[in-house]
């Protein structure tokens, strides 16, 4: 006899969501977590969720990112978040492509958190719209806090968990502004 502990719909309930978190510094990854902190406010995300930190200097560790990568394979919700729009090192780039390129049987979301009112850099600019098209043909959800892009952005929530319903973007704006 099977138990019904033993189910894939049961044990697919049960499991509690990821977040992996890669920042520049302490500032940044504060920011990250008022994201999260929001998210579990409007509903969007449990109060129980796994959070993996990684700075963007260790990244430059091919180790480090092969595993950093790894984890975030295994996230529902993948966060950049960055003070300086120039701080995106190729590791950078290259850790999200591979995210946004793996098979998903669940939905997924990207954030990537600025400061700034802006982009500033050319390259940031066109990373952005790179990772922004690359979302629209993976069915990702994709979230950008510059008020340039929010226009192109999609409710987080909708994605992370169905149940909950998003208030407005006006306070996850309000949280970390």
């Amino acid at each position: 006899m099977k138990s019904r502990l033993q189910t894939p719909e049961l044990a697919a309930s049960a499991r509690v969501p990821r977040v992996t978190v890669w920042y520049e510094d302490l500032a940044a990854a504060l920011r990250a977590n008022l994201l999260c902190e929001e998210l579990i406010r409007t509903g969007a995300l449990p109060k129980q969720f796994e959070t993996e930190f990684w700075r963007f200097d260790f990244l430059s560790n091919a180790a480090q990112a092969r595993a950093a990568r790894e984890m975030a394979v295994r996230s529902e919700l993948m966060i950049i978040s960055a003070q300086r729009q120039n701080s995106f090192s190729y590791e950078v780039e290259m850790g999200v492509n591979m995210w946004m390129q793996t098979n998903r049987k669940r939905t997924y979301a990207l954030a990537v958190l600025l400061s700034g009112n802006e982009v500033e850099s050319v390259y940031s600019r066109v990373l952005l719209a790179q990772w922004w098209h690359r979302a629209r043909q993976q069915n990702i959800a994709m979230y950008c806090d510059l008020p340039e892009w929010r226009r192109y952005s999609t409710n987080l929530s909708q994605f992370m968990l169905p149940r909950a319903e998003w208030q407005s973007r006006s306070r996850l704006k309000a949280a970390y502004a």
